[in-house]
């Protein structure tokens, strides 16, 4: 049964038997082949800023503390649940400035120029 605090069940466990109690079977990804997610975040061609609350369910299944994240960040919310970064806007700002700072930019980019008003020559 899913958690009543939050929308997602406490666990994959949990979630395999909630799909299989309301649709009688259980997840494809759940009994095919494994797809490596850690594996892929360890190989990303660009930075990532891998964002996780301690309260999702999913919390470990990609991403633990210990693990380093090769090309990125890892920011971890103990308190948080799923998307901390759009829960609470202290850690949105985190998030926006480290991928900034992963993209090697030091602060808003210049203004577009308006082509309003402006001369051809």
């Amino acid at each position: 049964m899913a958690d009543p605090q939050g929308l997602l069940p406490p666990s994959a466990d949990a979630a395999v038997e909630e799909c299989r109690a309301l649709f009688g079977a259980g997840p494809a990804a759940a009994t095919g082949p494994r797809h490596s997610a850690r594996e892929a975040l360890d190989h990303a061609p660009v930075p990532v800023v891998y964002v996780e609350g301690g309260k999702d369910p999913s919390a470990g299944v990609l991403h633990d503390p210990g693990h380093r994240v090769a090309n990125g960040t890892y920011l971890f919310v103990p308190e948080a649940r799923h998307c901390p970064d759009l829960a609470d806007p202290r850690v949105g700002e985190r998030v926006l400035s480290e991928m900034l700072r992963l993209a090697k930019i030091d602060g808003p980019p210049p203004a577009r120029p308006t082509t309003k008003g402006a001369s051809r020559e």
